[in-house]
């Protein structure tokens, strides 16, 4: 008969897998944190990172790092890393304490006694950040959690480095398909936009993330020391749950915080506009394939484009549910449920709609947005939450089609236009040919016709 106790070794062994030789054995989760916030987020990532710690599970194997680069311009609190500095250092977080660590060999620049400068806008500090983890505490499951500011189509600028700062399909040229991630949580302005999962969804053969938690608007930094103190088991806590939690601690905090009614006016009017997603980009496909078929179906249709535009509204207007104060962003399902719904779209453009809304709702694993959204007839938790660019009406078409140049499948065209390479915009398209097969390719034939030259943004449908 075997004792208890060497039973309970024997199943504690098989529960965890054996490390090499030399190796350190994985852990449940390793949570990365990436506080590009050598700009002005740099006032409030000390705090932030406080409270973070505190709500570091006690139990499990879960191991927390932060790569920072701070800047000199905007605050001098040692809050968080119980120091003040204005370099790019690398740390493990723990409830007690915040440890600096050595970065080599992957960080080479970055040791416990180095004042380096890293530009925290170029992807090879992310990739090498990456890399780092993997190569010195690997886990079941990895996060990386951005803390920076974001605009939909770029984050983490460095007002150190020029204004250099990161783009979507930069993160697919410079990381690989062995830097992909279990779960990406942008603690960020405005990047839960379909443009960007599709990006970066998995099995494309290249850098891929399985869940992303971000916001089509945002107004503070999110509640971590609340969501991590969610974590019960992270032995079995599954990166959609962990994005669960991050949506639903977020929204708790800030209906506690309305209802409370210590925010001021103003706060209370951010607040008012946030809203948040947790995505499965394993099924984000068909949602492009969704899209791409109703924008094929509504450009055969001789009146697609003015009903695309009469739904779209002005700024201001109640139409298309609209996000943030810029108007440049609708809602995916909602424009999928207004399709499938319009009485003067024939059939198979109300049918492609539906499906539209059908594989948006399969992506969305939780959301949530609070009241500004209920002049649009309210937000739907689970439904909304995935944004599309569709500039409004009211500019000449070329103006506010130059105003996306960055959306292009190729090079950017034009100073200071971004980075472009989306694979949104070069997949299911086919250049040269004057068809639409994709909703991308409709966006530019309407607002960017006659382009001989490529027009806005180098490229002829």
């Amino acid at each position: 008969m075997i004792s208890t106790s060497i039973a309970t070794a024997l199943l504690a062994a098989l529960a965890s897998p054996a490390a090499p030789d030399g190796a350190p054995a994985p852990n449940d989760w390793t949570i990365l944190l990436y506080g590009g916030s050598d700009n002005s987020s740099e006032e409030t990532f000390g705090p932030d990172v406080e409270a973070l710690r505190r709500g570091i599970p006690a139990a499990g194997r879960v191991e927390v790092f932060c790569l920072v680069d701070r800047s000199p311009g905007f605050s001098d609190s040692a809050a968080g890393f119980g120091e003040d500095f204005a370099d790019t250092r690398l740390y493990r977080l723990t409830r007690d304490a915040a440890e600096r660590l050595d970065g080599r060999p992957e960080l080479p620049e970055i040791t416990v006694g180095s004042s380096y400068e890293a530009n925290s806008g170029d992807a090879t500090l992310l990739r090498d950040y990456l890399r780092w983890a993997r190569a010195h505490h690997p886990a079941r499951h990895t996060a990386l959690i951005f803390y920076t500011h974001g605009n939909g189509w770029t984050f983490c600028p460095d007002e150190t480095d020029g204004g250099d700062r990161l783009y979507p399909a930069e993160l697919s040229d410079v990381l690989a398909a062995e830097d992909s991630l279990d779960l990406v949580v942008f603690d960020v302005c405005e990047m839960s936009s379909l443009e960007d999962a599709w990006q970066w969804r998995p099995g494309a053969g290249g850098f891929g993330i399985d869940v992303m938690v971000a916001t089509p608007m945002a107004g503070f930094p999110f509640p971590w020391e609340s969501i991590l103190g969610r974590f019960e088991d992270p032995a079995t806590l599954t990166p959609e749950e962990f994005g669960r939690i991050v949506v639903e601690q977020t929204e708790a905090h800030r209906r506690s915080g309305l209802a409370s009614g210590e925010l001021e006016d103003g706060a209370r009017e951010i607040v008012g506009r946030e809203a948040m997603a947790c995505l499965r980009l394993d099924r984000i496909g068909p949602v492009k394939e969704a899209l791409d078929a109703f924008a094929v179906r509504l450009a055969a249709h001789e009146d697609g484009p003015d009903w695309l535009f009469e739904l779209r509204g002005r700024p201001g207007a109640a139409g298309a549910l609209s996000y943030a104060e810029r108007p440049l962003y609708v809602d995916v399902f909602d424009l999928a449920r207004r399709a499938a719904e319009a009485d003067d779209l024939p059939e198979d453009v109300r049918a492609a709609g539906a499906r539209l809304a059908e594989a948006t709702d399969a992506a969305v694993v939780a959301s949530y947005g609070l009241a500004a959204y209920d002049r649009f007839g309210g937000f739907l938790p689970g439904r909304h939450g995935v944004q599309l660019i569709l500039p409004p009406p009211g500019l000449a078409l070329r103006d506010a089609w130059a105003a996306v140049r960055f959306l292009t499948p190729g090079a950017t065209v034009g100073e200071g236009a971004g980075y472009g390479r989306y694979a949104f915009c070069r997949d299911g398209a086919t250049p040269g040919d004057g068809r639409v097969t994709s909703w991308w390719e409709l966006l530019d034939l309407t607002f960017d016709p006659d382009d001989e030259d490529g027009g806005a943004n180098g490229f002829s449908p």
